[in-house]
């Protein structure tokens, strides 16, 4: 099976997310910058308008793979991917596609945005913004006006980077809008398709069972316990790994202002991430105009509802969230059948390249130097 023929194109999205500025001379400088502006960082609204608060937000790169005019009823991806940025808030976890060209500022060609030495570190989605930037929460999206950019490293009292081995915990959130328009599955379709029998379901191939065989055991995604909600007008009970959201956001704001009251109200109610290691949002049955999408070493990924129920597409996301980026192969960025990550069914596993970068079988890894090595 195909999934990737109407849910094309797919969004990579490379991340280091919730994270504080490296330990280095900056770090005064780079704290400063809020607290010493009028305006800044006080949470004052200008207009719809809101500022960005001290602790600043951390760079994200979505690589979008467009498509042209379907061929024999299937996507054709276009030999280039666009590049686009959003901005983590570190605060609240509130996610946020940048107006600015990154890349451009990243060159030093924007006035009152400093980049220093940090340039090479931009361009490669792993930089801290601490500065004057306006968001716009309804639009979900932030304007950089002047500031810095420096270092970010991981900080594991805000975040985490999916672990790759072990039994990391899913939680799949089931959003329906202000307008009551929902996904179309009930908690327990969404239930069995991303855990099966763990949950006391009948689907045979789901995320965690095919995740765990083609890991030969080291990866065992299993559902969060049952917990209950401290607020049910927000979120309900956590039930085998599936919690309904009651969003106060219309549909019609887009997949962005939805996706973030959703991680919102989820915090409320359970804590951040829900107290999950992996979350999954599925988004209502709406023109919202949007695909499948995952942040590398993150712990979120988002679904239109009628890709949410389907594990090769969970698989594909979770690959990010695991580190792994598309596999190509010419100038095609989903060429590759062989595995997940490219154009991929449902039953296989991820290909060489990524059961290496994965380190699964590293007991059995040998390297070698061409025309040096013999073996």
């Amino acid at each position: 099976m195909i999934f990737a023929s109407k849910y094309l194109p797919f969004i990579l999205v490379s991340a280091l997310s919730n994270t504080s500025v490296a330990k280095d001379p900056t770090l005064g400088r780079l704290r400063g910058l809020n607290r010493n502006r009028p305006g800044i960082g006080n949470g004052s609204e200008m207009g719809k308008l809101r500022k960005l608060d001290a602790e600043g937000c951390t760079v994200l790169e979505k690589a979008y793979l467009c498509t042209q005019a379907t061929k024999g009823g299937k996507p054709v991806p276009c030999e280039d991917e666009t590049r686009e940025f959003a901005c983590e808030v570190i605060s609240t976890g509130q996610i946020y596609r940048v107006e600015d060209d990154l890349i451009d500022i990243s060159k030093g060609n924007k006035p009152g945005l400093d980049v220093e030495a940090y340039a090479d570190v931009l361009q490669s989605a792993n930089a801290l913004f601490v500065g004057d930037a306006n968001i716009d929460a309804a639009r979900a999206t932030i304007k950089f006006n002047h500031g810095q950019f420096g270092k970010a490293n991981p900080n594991k009292n805000r975040g985490r980077i999916l672990q790759s081995v072990g039994s990391p915990t899913v939680l799949a959130l089931n959003v329906i809008s202000s307008e009551n328009a929902t996904t179309g599955y009930t908690n327990a379709h969404l239930a069995d398709s991303v855990f099966g029998s763990l949950v006391g379901g009948t689907d045979l191939v789901t995320l965690a069972s095919q995740v765990r065989a083609c890991s030969h055991g080291k990866l065992n995604f299993g559902p969060l316990p049952d917990k209950t909600s401290s607020n049910t007008t927000l979120v309900g009970d956590v039930s085998s790994g599936v919690a309904t959201v009651y969003s106060t956001v219309s549909a019609a704001s887009g997949p962005g202002a939805l996706r973030n009251d959703a991680t919102s109200k989820l915090a409320t109610a359970h804590g951040r991430r829900g107290g999950a290691d992996n979350v999954m949002v599925c988004l209502p049955d709406a023109s919202l105009g949007f695909n499948p999408y995952a942040y590398i070493n993150h712990w979120l990924s988002v679904y239109p509802h009628g890709a949410c129920p389907n594990s090769g597409i969970q698989i594909h996301e979770i690959g990010h969230n695991l580190g792994l980026g598309h596999s190509g192969e010419g100038s095609n960025a989903y060429g590759d059948r062989s595995g997940f990550m490219g154009f991929a069914g449902q039953k296989m596993c991820y290909n060489g390249p990524k059961n290496w970068q994965l380190g699964w079988f590293a007991d059995r890894h040998m390297t070698v130097t061409a025309g040096v090595d013999s073996f």
